[in-house]
């Protein structure tokens, strides 16, 4: 690799011997203190900017810094391109222990019919510098739809933050045939980051390979009126999801379940069929078409924890492989869906108004208690301490947060449950509910126990071997990287239980690691 260094913003940049990065001259007024422009493959185009953590914005959290930025990026692209797809990213602590956002970014796409990467990526620096900084585009191809990625990273004792942005033909980074995908999340990720006088270390580990990792996901779907709009969000993000979790290498089934309140529906899988049944990887069309028509489901009462746990025990036992039963060895997921508390918990609150303060948000920890009391039935199912272990599930929620601003119901009940399970909780409230969904499946794609680095590389490091032939790094055919759980994830390459991985890769040498 080469090592693109500034003094001036203290920083260091690792990238890969066939690409080039230049530094920006800068001016006296300029309101960054240093900026580079990187060139990759496939007209990659990417930028770092060092600015002052000044007035205005050392005040805010590294997620509210990252959507400053994102608006500073929107405001600069003015009426001649449309945004779409926003993602927030998420908050992680870099190797070097800065606080840092990765994984935010957007869709770019021109009023005209195509045009250039270059002019568009010294577009968003000038708009980050505060002045026009583009220079003359050489011959490239024009292009009708851009993928931005940014990290935001805030460096507290020097006053600064580094923000590290690249864009890419959207067509080529959704092509997994294509590198240009990994290379756009590998340049963005802050892997290749470091302070100026950080320096390369190659290493090498041997990874134990257990065998392809398998997740059952199961969806528990708000079949209601006013959940019409969450539905065609989730339907829309499906080829989203499948090729997420597909790229992961995971051997995976999806399962949608009603919020029927119908007792002997309770718990039954929907399929194109009217099977009772899990759905395939090849199975898409058809997990699209019961998340937009949720079957059986009741107009006023949604009954989400019934029916998660009858899904549950009607799917057992186990078996290894059966399309009416959930999976021996595999991790089970359960996604909650819905605007509203459970329907168990409102029907209780009606019998007994001394629950009256289940309404309230946040629940002091006598009524979160209560709660976990009243459904201690499911949080033994879901933590494996009934049933001999076999009913155990992370459940996350989609779901109406204290914090969410769009609906006047909390999910008291669901909360508990998904806070007991380890499942993650994301608000109904957001736009297109992609980000959320992202957070969630990464946490499956962690969970299902890939081989993993027991330290932090340079994405755009790494190298694999198995049985002594080199392993390409593809998310079509070969190994990819899942930086949240430093996953090494297998797609679509044969090898047995017990086989051992070598991955050679770079590391930074610094002041401080966080490993």
């Amino acid at each position: 690799m080469i090592v693109h260094r500034s003094t001036a913003g203290d920083f260091s940049l690792a990238l890969p011997a066939n690409w080039s990065a230049a530094p920006l001259s800068l001016l006296a007024d300029d309101r960054v203190k240093a900026a580079s422009r990187v060139d990759g493959p496939q007209q990659l185009r990417g930028m770092i900017a060092v600015l002052p953590d000044e007035t205005g914005t050392d005040k805010l959290s590294p997620m509210e810094l990252t959507q400053w930025v994102i608006t500073t990026f929107i405001d600069g692209l003015a009426a001649n391109y449309r945004v779409e797809d926003l993602r927030g990213g998420s908050a992680v602590v870099s190797h070097d222990g800065h606080p840092t956002v990765i994984g935010a970014g957007f869709t770019i796409s021109p009023t005209t019919d195509r045009g250039s990467t270059t002019r568009l990526r010294d577009r968003l620096l000038g708009a980050l510098v505060g002045r026009v900084v583009e220079l003359p585009p050489g011959p490239e191809r024009q292009v009708a739809r851009w993928r931005l990625r940014l990290a935001v990273q805030r460096r507290v004792s020097t006053h600064r933050l580094v923000v590290l942005a690249a864009i890419a033909d959207e067509a080529l980074v959704l092509d997994d045939s294509q590198p240009i995908g990994i290379a756009l999340d590998g340049l963005t990720d802050a892997s290749a980051l470091a302070e100026v006088n950080a320096r390369l270390q190659s290493a090498c580990e041997l990874l134990k390979l257990a065998g392809r990792p398998t997740a059952d996901i199961l969806w528990i779907v708000d079949g209601s009126a006013s959940m019409w709009e969450e539905r065609q969000a989730v339907a829309t993000l499906a080829q989203h999801i499948y090729g997420r979790v597909s790229r992961a290498g995971l051997d995976f089934r999806m399962g949608v379940v009603p919020m029927t309140a119908d007792p002997q529906a309770m718990g039954r899988l929907c399929s194109d069929k009217d099977e009772d049944r899990f759905l395939g990887p090849d199975e898409r069309q058809a997990f699209e078409g019961c998340i937009s028509r949720v079957p059986g489901a009741h107009r006023e009462l949604e009954y989400g924890l019934q029916n998660a746990m009858q899904a549950m025990l009607k799917h057992l036992p186990r078996r290894s492989q059966d399309d009416r039963h959930l999976r021996s060895g595999a991790s089970t997921v359960m996604i909650v869906v819905t605007d509203e508390r459970a329907q168990t918990l409102a029907d209780l609150m009606i019998k007994d108004p001394g629950l009256a303060e289940l309404v309230n948000c946040p629940l002091d920890g006598a009524w979160r208690s209560a709660v976990r009391r009243i459904f201690a039935d499911y949080i033994d199912l879901f933590s494996g301490r009934s049933h001999e272990g076999e009913g155990k599930a992370t459940l996350h929620l989609i779901g109406p947060l204290c914090s969410s601003g769009c609906t006047d119901d909390v999910a008291h009940a669901y909360s508990e449950v998904s806070q007991a399970s380890g499942g993650l909780q994301t608000s109904i409230c957001d736009a297109s509910l992609k980000g959320g969904l992202d957070r969630i499946f990464d946490d499956v794609i962690q969970k299902s126990e890939p081989a993993k680095l027991s330290r932090e590389p340079i994405n755009l490091s790494l190298g694999a071997g198995l049985f002594g032939e080199r392993v390409e790094r593809s998310r079509e055919r070969g190994f990819d990287y899942h930086r949240a759980s430093r996953g090494v994830l297998m797609i679509r390459i044969p090898y047995r239980r017990g086989d051992q991985l070598l991955v050679s890769y770079q590391r930074w040498r610094g002041r401080l690691f966080v490993d």
